[in-house]
């Protein structure tokens, strides 16, 4: 079960130079954006369960209403292995 096509996710983080805060790169953060989610197919064994997904999981037209919010954990860097970062803590979840 997939969508039609391959579709693109866009997601910004937005943060503040100093002090430290929102999203950077090498400390992780918040992320999110809006995405269009093409029609399914291929989806059910014996009966056809692509209408199902699609009406539930598919944006109508090329309207790019599907929300996305993904925390980034801080980076784990190869020149730094026994870093604070390393292994990389898990993201407390947010809403």
């Amino acid at each position: 079960c997939r969508t039609e096509r391959p579709f693109e996710q866009v997601l910004k983080g937005y943060g503040q130079s100093y002090p430290p805060a929102g999203y950077l790169v090498a400390y992780g953060g918040t992320l999110t954006g809006y995405a269009h989610i093409p029609p399914f197919e291929g989806c059910g064994a014996t009966e056809d369960l692509d209408p199902i997904f699609t009406s539930a999981i598919s944006s109508p037209g090329k309207k790019a209403d599907n929300y996305t919010k993904m925390t980034q954990a801080p980076l784990c860097v190869a020149t730094n292995p026994e870093g604070p970062d390393c292994p990389p803590r898990k993201p407390k979840p947010e809403r």
